[in-house]
């Protein structure tokens, strides 16, 4: 069922991006993908950290990293896109990357909990790696 907005004006730009993230949310990936490839080819952030999203949804890795990277292009300060650039490198443990990304969000946003908590994860990930380290040494 469409919202109002789009019942209103079926080529509105931004209704469009709102319907595909409520179909993202309840993980109807398809129908946010096929809503968001109506749009204009035109570049926006939004749409394709929404594509980057889909596609990490999807279990894409590959897509959604480069969704991500080309959100960033398009919008280097574009927090949200940073947020899930780290989460995705967080998920395929490629943790420096991961810390580089929830550092920029920090930098501009310094009381983001949420790129706070997975800091604390990524340093709890690294004092693990060294403990395991010496241990092995000792052993």
């Amino acid at each position: 069922m469409q919202g109002k907005a789009l019942q209103i004006n079926v080529d509105n730009y931004d209704a469009k991006i709102v319907l595909a993230g409520v179909y993202f949310r309840r993980e109807m990936f398809d129908l946010a993908q096929m809503v968001l490839e109506s749009l204009p080819s035109d570049k926006n952030s939004e749409v394709l950290n929404l594509f980057g999203l889909i596609a990490m949804g999807k279990d894409e890795k590959s897509k959604a990293s480069y969704y991500f990277k080309e959100a960033l292009k398009v919008d280097p300060n574009d927090i949200a896109v940073r947020m899930n650039l780290g989460i995705l490198y967080l998920k395929y443990r490629r943790i420096n990357e991961a810390g580089i990304q929830f550092e920029r969000v920090l930098a501009v946003t310094p009381d983001n909990n949420d790129a706070k908590l997975h800091m604390a994860t990524i340093y709890m990930a690294e004092n693990n790696l060294i403990w395991l380290k010496v241990l092995s040494r000792n052993a």
